[in-house]
């Protein structure tokens, strides 16, 4: 994993800096607000060599940081924050209190937030987050697979899905809870609510042809 001189925090600054700027006064072909936000932010002798490292990156102007830059400065740096765990690391329990803090993270983001690369990065590394520590609910702390399975009884409905999905997807559980995790999805598409059943509905048919037995459940 590569690193850079920048840490995330300082990343998400910059970004933000060059978002509103460049939304009022868009791209001159320049640094010009990169270099403001390192001369309020970074320590002088450090600017030449951060400038290098976005050229690196392929960013040679404001925009082109803003394009290019943030998907490698995002996937090094946010694997060393502890929201983009190392799942191994953490204790069972712990596992599921970080599971609901990435989806309500995910579920926060608004139709504007959609429209912004990074952010929309970001809910996409935490979704792989989750999976992988569902995945390794099911290999490494199979005591946490009756507190993970209660979770479909959650009052979020969006957290419901999620988890119906990864229960079947990369958990084995007995063919109880599997029939409440096809209730919850066939409840999402029974509710008719726009995008999220349609594509439920594409799903469901794809796993009944793959597991025709589950039909019966």
């Amino acid at each position: 994993m590569a690193t850079y001189l920048l840490t995330l925090e300082q990343v998400a600054s910059l970004f933000e800096h060059l978002e509103s700027h460049m939304n009022q006064s868009g791209c001159d072909q320049s640094f010009t607000h990169t270099k403001q936000w390192l001369a309020i932010n970074i320590p002088q002798e450090q600017h030449e060599a951060i400038l290098s490292e976005m050229e690196a990156l392929g960013g040679y102007c404001d925009c082109e940081v803003l394009m290019n830059c943030y998907e490698e400065y995002e996937d090094a740096l946010y694997h060393q924050t502890p929201t983009a765990i190392q799942p191994q690391t953490v204790e069972g329990a712990k596992l599921i209190e970080i599971y609901l803090a990435n989806l309500q993270e995910i579920h926060s983001m608004t139709k504007e937030d959609f429209g912004n690369r990074r952010k929309v990065s970001k809910g996409n590394k935490l979704a792989n987050t989750n999976r992988r520590i569902a995945s390794d609910i099911e290999e490494k702390y199979p005591d946490q697979k009756e507190t993970f399975a209660k979770l479909l009884s959650h009052d979020n409905r969006d957290i419901r899905g999620q988890v119906a999905h990864h229960m079947l997807e990369v958990m084995n559980y007995p063919t109880e809870y599997r029939k409440m995790a096809l209730d919850e999805i066939k409840d999402v598409i029974d509710k008719n609510i726009p995008i999220e059943s349609f594509g439920n509905k594409i799903w469901l048919d794809q796993w009944y042809k793959e597991h025709p037995e589950d039909q019966f459940l």
